[in-house]
């Protein structure tokens, strides 16, 4: 039985993965990396420090990581706190959140962002209400696709981990999701093709379909 649904923030709550990924092409350029369009898809979901970890390791650059993620932390940071940058919300993800707490559901966000970016989103959004639990991938050991958040997640929570339900629309996500035990849902936001959701155990295009394709919910 589903207790609480968990989800990932960018991509999934607010449509910034074009944003996120435009920092980091232009960051790209700026240290001479020539990276193709599906490498560059392997940093959604995953924490910053991480990710340029795995580039530094990737193309041998003799720079700092952590200056690195610095640098994008502050950029994506800016985007949220511009008055000039549209921000739009996945649609329907309000009404979602609406039904889900109507259901009794308890919800988290669990994200790779900072937990500064978390709290803005959910400010821009007005979403505070609808949460029990924000949890940022610097709060724990190791990011997605380990498993780690969605685990603290669900202990926060209160609940087992195959009580939750994930929403995630990276692939890093969804390993994470799975090996944590828990349901899957990817939430198509990329274009065909680009990440492989075939390890999800569903997936919707608009959440306003989202009990009819989710089966263990429907009712």
């Amino acid at each position: 039985m589903i207790k609480a649904v968990i989800f990932d923030m960018d991509g999934v709550i607010i449509d910034s993965e074009r944003d996120y990924q435009q920092i980091e092409i232009d960051m790209y350029k700026q240290l001479g990396i020539s990276m193709t369009a599906q490498e560059a898809q392997e940093s959604m979901g995953k924490v910053t420090l991480e990710w340029w970890r795995e580039v530094i390791e990737r193309f041998g650059l003799k720079a700092s990581a952590e200056a690195l993620a610095e640098a994008e932390d502050k950029a994506y940071l800016d985007y949220l706190f511009s008055d000039e940058t549209q921000k739009t919300m996945c649609p329907g993800v309000d009404r979602l959140l609406q039904a889900l707490k109507a259901r009794g559901l308890k919800t988290a966000v669990a994200s790779s962002s900072l937990m500064d970016g978390i709290n803005r989103v959910m400010a821009i959004f007005n979403l505070d209400a609808y949460f029990d639990l924000k949890l940022s991938g610097q709060q724990v050991a190791c990011g997605k696709p380990a498993p780690d958040i969605f685990l603290r997640a669900a202990e926060l929570l209160g609940v087992l981990p195959e009580e939750c339900l994930v929403i995630e629309d990276s692939f890093s996500g969804i390993k994470a999701a799975k090996a944590a035990g828990m349901g899957c849902v990817a939430y198509l936001s990329a274009p065909e093709g680009v990440v492989d959701y075939s390890a999800a155990d569903y997936r919707v295009k608009n959440y306003d379909d989202f009990f009819e394709a989710v089966a263990i919910l429907k009712g």
